[in-house]
């Protein structure tokens, strides 16, 4: 399945985006099949999934991954308008903002396949959501 991403007048912003969006391709291929899908944090090791055919959501990720496509002020918008701090990380907010629902738009459309399992690690980031 291939996407298209917006011109953008740098090589590296431009290879960074069709990975990302091959990347989210794959994802929607492997939904498609009715592969299992599993969230999992940044430093969960992916390899694992991928050892057993299962696909992956990796949404410490989503946000950052949004951002090179120019569309994570919406996102970190949708975040702040429920309560979320202007201080919290604009990775998190604007992956707060797309798992929200609703107005997703291109990629974020195709970011959260509903999960079948989620799993987490004690990283930086997340220890301090408990």
């Amino acid at each position: 399945m291939e996407m298209k991403t917006p011109a953008i007048d740098l090589p590296v912003v431009e290879r960074m985006q069709a990975e990302i969006a091959n990347g989210f391709a794959e994802l929607q291929a492997a939904v498609a099949e009715r592969k299992p899908v599993v969230w999992r944090s940044l430093l969960m090791p992916g390899e694992i999934f991928s050892a057993m055919g299962v696909a992956t959501v990796c949404g410490d990720m989503l946000g950052g991954n949004i951002g090179v496509f120019g569309l994570s002020g919406k996102y970190c918008q949708k975040a702040e308008d429920v309560g979320l701090s202007r201080d919290v990380c604009a990775v998190h907010r604007c992956t707060l903002g797309i798992a929200l629902g609703e107005g997703k738009e291109g990629l974020a459309a195709l970011g959260y396949p509903a999960p079948d399992l989620v799993v987490s690690s004690g990283g930086p980031a997340a220890r301090f959501l408990i």
